[in-house]
């Protein structure tokens, strides 16, 4: 350490100067290297990481939101096929909503479907088909089949117009209902 000194010592004052700051520089630059620029650099990273956390985090908010409403819908439906068990019958209803819409003459087919195997609900399947009926008659149909007590599916659902007569449809659907096992 003393040999240092002496060599420095040695030197004109603008070569110490020019020592000292160099010196100073690489300390500068080696504290940087080593201390700020990783620690800057993890602290970029960790705001971008919190930034795609706090989208994560309303995204998921926005899914349990949508899981709340479906939730309650689900629990709707539940209570209205509790409410209608036992005394509600597919077929029967069929036939009252087209009697109310004078529509009994032109069913062709009503056709009960095998019951699906579910693990808590049973459903319970008609395949209806009718001819020669207008448009507005099939409106009323529906109107009425929405407004039902019962909890009502329509899984398939045609409209065809007559060849003969474009006026008249003839009309197929497959509808279904739920009830409890």
């Amino acid at each position: 350490m003393v040999k240092w000194f002496e060599k420095l010592k040695r030197l004109s004052l603008r070569e110490r100067v020019m020592l000292i700051t160099g010196g100073t520089f690489l300390s500068i630059l080696l504290i940087y290297t080593t201390a700020i620029e990783p620690m800057v650099d993890r602290m970029q990273r960790l705001d971008r990481l919190a930034a795609g956390k706090q989208s994560a985090i309303q995204e998921l908010a926005a899914i349990r939101e949508e899981y709340v409403g479906v939730h309650a819908q689900a629990m709707q439906i539940d209570r209205t096929i509790d409410e209608v068990a036992g005394s509600f019958s597919l077929l029967a209803f069929l036939e009252e909503v087209a009697t109310e819409v004078h529509i009994k003459s032109q069913i062709v087919a009503m056709r009960p479907q095998a019951a699906l195997p579910s693990s808590e609900y049973r459903e319970k399947s008609v395949e209806v088909k009718i001819e020669k009926v207008t448009l507005s008659s099939v409106v009323d149909l529906l109107r009425v089949m929405h407004t039902a007590s019962a909890v009502l599916r329509f899984k398939r659902f045609h409209l065809r117009p007559r060849f003969d007569d474009p006026v008249y449809l003839d009309v197929s659907f497959l509808v279904s209902t739920y009830e409890r096992v």
